[in-house]
């Protein structure tokens, strides 16, 4: 079983063609977690009515990690084989990368596959999330930098 976590806050205009994009791949689960949204995030996921999808919502934001280990957690419980996940701000065409994260971890029995979220050209890291600077430097720490994709 296949689920995609998707963590959304305020991404009203977005998440529907995230959730559209997603809709058309071979997975099981689509798990949305709503972050603390206050625009019509929410109202956009409502009217979709995806089958697939299955919706938790948190009046407050938890964070910008939270979410993904609650949506972990519930694909988990659901006995899903594999968890991916995607921002709710990604509207571009992810599917093909998605999926050959996906198969990588189907095929070649992998534990964990990770893509490069990390700007290129180098942009100036510090004005971002600390959070994004703190995964750099785990991945540099653990060699992972060279090897995303």
């Amino acid at each position: 079983m296949i689920c995609v976590v998707v963590p959304a806050k305020n991404e009203g205009g977005r998440i529907s063609t995230v959730l559209q994009n997603l809709g058309t791949l071979p997975i099981d689960h689509i798990i949305l977690v709503s972050n603390g949204s206050k625009d019509s995030t929410m109202r956009e996921v409502l009217q979709m009515r995806l089958p697939k999808l299955q919706i938790i919502y948190f009046h407050e934001c938890l964070g910008i990690d939270t979410p993904r280990a609650i949506g972990a957690k519930v694909a988990l419980a659901l006995g899903s084989d594999v968890v991916a996940f995607v921002d709710g701000d990604m509207v571009g065409t992810f599917n093909e990368n998605l999926m050959e994260l996906i198969d990588g971890v189907l095929l070649k029995h992998l534990d964990m596959a990770l893509t490069n979220c990390y700007p290129s050209p180098p942009r100036h890291i510090e004005r971002y999330n600390p959070t994004f600077q703190w995964r750099l430097n785990l991945n540099k720490e653990l060699g992972l930098d060279k090897k995303l994709i």
